[in-house]
């Protein structure tokens, strides 16, 4: 019997297959070891500035042979000074395969950690892989979320910034945000990475009738803008900020808070008039009325038409108002008052802090 001679398109065929079979036997010598298939322009350099202060640790990755443009930045720079003592977070270096390591001192546990996936570092790309202690992810990305709570299963959050206009499916309307937060439990233990680069913005619509209540309450919001530039509090937050210890609140992301005290509840739906509201475990009274809200801690439904807006105020708060005009200039001439809601003990307290408007050397800050 003679031998079996290939025809030209088996061989061609044969050849591919050992092709492909010694691309893949790379690609799993790659994932195996660790070593990033993208090619670096240079050596990667890492720089940690432990010790900054004692809950905060911020790192740079370079390339040394390559200097890049930088954008400036009055807060980011070596780190000069001497390290704080007992710092909150341990960073450990790991070097094959390189990845970053963060440990909350106080009990051992592991935050941020990005040796379960290879760093690809390469022009203008960046990959790491992070395992975090906990499902609880906001933030981060551009705007492709549909909830609040990030969707963590076998997800990937780009942060291309893609320049188009915004459409049904939402692809890029915000922008890319970079910060995420991760929320550990319900002891409100979090932790939040911030990589420097924010292209964000906000369009809010709304009736004139909404605009009066917003300049009204033109106090209380300057007193929060205060607190955020001073000590770095949110003025807009989540619910579960203030409510942390209650899970329901994790996912909440229809609803939101101006300072600790200002509950809204929109309605984000066309044609709608009644939506689903959690009221959190305070005292809420209505702010049209002043009326004490019977529910706490549970869903409720919430009658809005069109013309009315969900605002309940939370017991226990002091708000500083002030009768609007049709300038801020204006209006500061006005007549000043204060809506004081009880909580389950018939306190309250507030803050105010109050300045001429222009100058830096005249202010008031109050606590009452």
């Amino acid at each position: 019997m003679g031998k079996r001679k290939f025809s030209g398109l088996e061989i061609t065929l044969i050849v591919l297959f050992c092709l492909v079979a010694i691309i893949a036997c790379v690609l799993i010598g790659l994932l195996a070891s660790g070593q990033s298939g993208v090619k670096t322009t240079g050596p990667v350099e890492e720089q940690y500035f432990r010790g900054r202060s004692t809950c905060e640790s911020s790192s740079t990755i370079t390339d040394p042979e390559t200097p890049r443009f930088e954008v400036p930045h009055e807060h980011v720079r070596s780190f000069t000074e001497s390290a704080a003592s007992k710092l909150n977070y341990k960073v450990d270096v790991k070097p094959n395969p390189f990845g970053i390591m963060v440990t909350r001192v106080s009990n051992g546990r592991v935050l941020f950690d990005t040796t379960i996936g290879p760093l690809q570092y390469a022009d203008q790309f960046l990959q790491l892989s992070i395992k975090l202690p906990s499902s609880n992810i906001y933030g981060v990305g551009e705007h492709v979320h549909k909830q609040y709570r990030h969707d963590v299963n076998w997800k990937t959050w780009p942060m291309f910034s893609r320049d188009i206009g915004p459409s049904g499916a939402m692809h890029n309307l915000h922008g890319v945000q970079t910060f995420f937060l991760c929320l550990e439990d319900s002891t409100g233990a979090s932790f939040g990475v911030f990589l420097m680069n924010s292209n964000a913005m906000v369009l809010v619509k709304t009736s004139k009738y909404y605009l009066n209540i917003r300049y009204t309450l033109l106090p209380y919001l300057y007193t929060l803008f205060y607190k955020a530039h001073t000590q770095g509090d949110t003025v807009v937050r989540p619910v579960l900020h203030e409510f942390y210890s209650d899970e329901v609140t994790w996912s909440v992301d229809r609803q939101f808070l101006w300072g600790p005290g200002l509950l809204v509840s929109p309605v984000l739906d066309p044609g709608v008039d009644v939506i689903q509201a959690y009221i959190p475990d305070a005292v809420w009274y209505e702010y049209d009325t002043g009326a004490k809200m019977s529910v706490r801690k549970q869903w409720t439904d919430m009658y809005l038409p069109a013309d009315k807006l969900g605002l309940h105020l939370r017991g226990g708060y002091i708000y500083p108002t002030q009768q609007p005009a049709n300038t801020t200039v204006a209006s500061r001439k006005n007549p000043m008052g204060l809506i004081i809601a009880l909580d389950d003990n018939s306190a309250a307290s507030g803050h105010l802090f109050w300045d001429d408007g222009e100058s830096t050397g005249f202010t008031i800050a109050l606590n009452m």
